[in-house]
């Protein structure tokens, strides 16, 4: 098991390129009875039945993914939203039509601008997005990036679908 989680540990970093098609920042609401709290002040989307505890990139969720509050309570959360739709090519040339999303309870995530390429990291290997909607249920995978040219900021992949590879889609 220790050799396993040296291996994980050393391929935890996974570059790709991100061209952005699309994107929108608007107030959405928390799920009702979830509050979710995370680093710097930013709230992660989750499922019917959220972790309790701190998800590790090894076990598939992005680093420093939030804690769920209270179950018992009934309030519901505002929290601005960032919705992108881009397209994700990995090193090996395939390419996937993403839907990201990154929410903050205070402030707004970076707003990614329409037709800009950036270079990003993902938390986990990219081979998992051709599987993506199986693969969901060991967390999302994370695409971190630096949309303001400031500070890196971490979008969850939502959807994932393959559009293809650089050989189909030439330059």
């Amino acid at each position: 098991m220790l050799l396993l989680s040296a291996s994980c540990a050393s391929a935890s970093h996974h570059t790709a390129t991100l061209t952005v098609v699309s994107s929108v920042t608007e107030d959405v609401t928390a799920p009702s009875g979830v509050a979710w709290t995370g680093p710097a002040g930013s709230a992660t989307p989750g499922s019917n039945s959220p972790p309790s505890q701190p998800i590790s990139p090894g076990e598939g969720g992005s680093a420093g993914q939030s804690r769920v509050s209270d179950p018992g309570v009934s309030t519901a959360t505002k929290v601005k939203g960032t919705t992108v739709r881009a397209f994700l090519t990995t090193v090996s040339g395939e390419i996937f039509d993403i839907s990201m999303v990154c929410y903050r309870a205070y402030g707004s995530c970076p707003e990614p601008k329409a037709g800009t390429d950036y270079a990003v990291e993902l938390n986990d290997d990219p081979k998992y997005l051709a599987i993506y909607g199986k693969r969901k249920a060991f967390g999302f995978i994370a695409v971190k990036f630096s949309p303001d040219g400031k500070k890196k900021v971490s979008y969850d992949i939502m959807f994932a679908m393959k559009a293809g590879s650089q050989q189909t889609h030439p330059d």
